[in-house]
C-alpha cells in the first residue's frame, strides 16, 4: 500500500475543518471511528479514533497496530489507548484542548456504543456531544 502524501492529508482535514464549521458551527472538532474514515484522514487502517480539531493538530488513537499506524501515516500525533471512556482524558493529558462541543462520525460505531460514547464523554467533560 502507497502511503498517502502528508500535504494530501493536510488539504483532506482542511476541507473536513470547514465542512464542519459551515454545517455545525458549534462543534469544535470530530471524532472518527470508522477504519476507512480513518484511513482516509490518517493514510492507515487504524483500529482507533481520531480526533479533527477545527483547530489544531490532529491525533490518531489506536486500539491495535500503534507501531503500524506509526510506520504508514505521517500523522506527528499517534498515541494507544484502551476505552472509548479514556479518549478526553488522554487528550488532555497529552496538551490538547478539550472542547465544549465534539461531532462524532457514527458509522464505525453501534448504536449501542454511541450511546455509551455520548454518555463517557458528556459525563466526563460536563459538555454536549
Amino acid at each position: 500500500m502507497k502511503n498517502i502524501p502528508f500535504n494530501e492529508l493536510k488539504s483532506r482535514w482542511q476541507r473536513c475543518q470547514s465542512m464542519l464549521q459551515e454545517y455545525i458551527p458549534e462543534a469544535e472538532g470530530l471524532l472518527i471511528f470508522s477504519r476507512l474514515n480513518i484511513y482516509y484522514f490518517t493514510g492507515t487502517m487504524g483500529n482507533g479514533v481520531f480526533w479533527l480539531p477545527v483547530e489544531g493538530q490532529p491525533v490518531l488513537l489506536c486500539r491495535r497496530g500503534l507501531e503500524r499506524a506509526k510506520l504508514e501515516s505521517p500523522l506527528e500525533h499517534i498515541f494507544p489507548f484502551r476505552s472509548y471512556g479514556d479518549i478526553l482524558q488522554i487528550l488532555e493529558d497529552l496538551g490538547f484542548p478539550i472542547p465544549s462541543t465534539i461531532a462524532a462520525e457514527m458509522n464505525g460505531l453501534s448504536w449501542a456504543l454511541g450511546q455509551s460514547l455520548t454518555k463517557r464523554l458528556s459525563n466526563l467533560h460536563n459538555g454536549s456531544c
